[in-house]
């Protein structure tokens, strides 16, 4: 990402130093985590946060288990903007930003310059750099969450450019604003010391699948903007007739989760906490290079795409038989603005399984 001026913020959450004192040392606060791909979204929120009651204050209440880390998070969410998630991916950078709309004058006072600033950047721009972009399109307005009302903004960068944006951040003395940055991805591994040396940043790691299945649930619970957020194809394997139609996701259990990036990962999901890798694959977002004399290079790409979908739809149907499960969602960047994949996959799905399944998507994956 090549940075123009000084003025890129950082993206990312944190939390604050005064609560892990008031927990004890060895209790850790999660900031945003997970997904974007949906899994950039706040971990909290990914943790399904209210689906049991009011929620109990972190200090002043008891601390359940397993939730007290989350509730930790809740009161730091409290106390300190801005909020960030982050996907470190083998592709893509995902970050997810949520900007509040309901500050006070008092808050609006007492905010420093640098928040201020990250907040006009942010939201006054749709492309940040040469390679940053910001999916207007996805972007979710007036959101409740943590009981503050907001929009949730959806920003991606290829992960070649992320010593650049570690560098940007140690410009803007990120590090004096959080020190502790919450990421997923197999990035966050790879990238740890660079952002230890460079930025004097120490990332807080989430667990991948954690963040996807929770991140899944919850931005499908939230509906985009009034509109249902999962989707599928009517009539796959006729294109002619094939259209897209809206699928409530509103009982999802049991449902098994392909994720389609740099590789495939198949979930079995029984519920928020329950699931399991049940297989995978080495396919993901690859194309052949080599030339072949009597065919164009697009019609390599497109027998490689119909290879790989088909490969998957199989693979797919495959699990779902074996789990017993007749709800498949397609997830991951593979996917992104590639509605061709979409619909081999949804015709591949219906080939195998001979009519009975569906395969569905989200709309933040497109």
């Amino acid at each position: 990402m090549k940075i123009k001026d000084a003025k890129k913020p950082c993206k990312m959450g944190a939390w604050a130093r005064r609560v892990g004192e008031q927990v004890g040392p060895r209790r850790e606060a999660p900031c945003c985590g997970g997904l974007l791909r949906s899994r950039s979204l706040p971990a909290v929120a990914q943790h399904g946060m209210g689906a049991e009651g009011p929620l109990q204050h972190p200090v002043r209440g008891s601390l359940p288990s397993p939730y007290a880390r989350i509730y930790i998070f809740i009161y730091f969410l409290s106390i300190a903007f801005p909020w960030f998630g982050m996907d470190i991916g083998g592709t893509l950078v995902k970050l997810s930003y949520f900007e509040p709309i309901d500050i006070t004058a008092e808050e609006e006072q007492e905010e420093v310059e640098s928040l201020k600033s990250i907040r006009k950047y942010l939201t006054s721009n749709v492309a940040y750099g040469s390679t940053g972009i910001r999916d207007v399109h996805l972007e979710l307005k007036d959101l409740t969450l943590f009981g503050r009302r907001g929009n949730l903004h959806f920003i991606r960068f290829p992960t070649q450019d992320l010593p650049t944006f570690i560098q940007m951040g140690r410009d803007k003395n990120f590090s004096t604003l959080h020190t502790v940055l919450c990421a997923t991805g197999g990035g966050a591994y790879k990238f740890e010391k660079d952002f230890r040396t460079i930025g004097n940043l120490h990332l807080h790691k989430l667990d991948e699948l954690d963040c996807l299945v929770k991140g899944l649930l919850y931005i499908d619970s939230v509906s985009f903007n009034g509109q249902a957020e999962c989707y599928y194809f009517a009539n796959a394997s006729e294109p002619e007739r094939c259209q897209k139609m809206p699928f409530n996701l509103d009982d999802p259990y049991p449902l098994l989760v392909v994720n389609i990036g740099s590789g495939v990962s198949i979930l079995a999901v029984h519920s928020k906490d329950n699931y399991k890798r049940v297989t995978g694959t080495s396919f993901g977002n690859m194309i052949y290079k080599e030339k072949r004399e009597s065919v164009s290079k697009e019609d390599l790409a497109r027998a490689t795409l119909v290879t790989i979908t088909n490969n998957i739809g199989s693979v797919a149907r495959m699990c779902a038989v074996n789990e017993k499960i007749n709800r498949v969602v397609f997830v991951g960047n593979f996917l992104r603005v590639n509605t061709l994949s979409m619909k081999l996959l949804a015709y591949a799905l219906d080939y195998w399984s001979k009519g009975q399944l569906k395969a569905l998507f989200l709309e933040h994956e497109v």
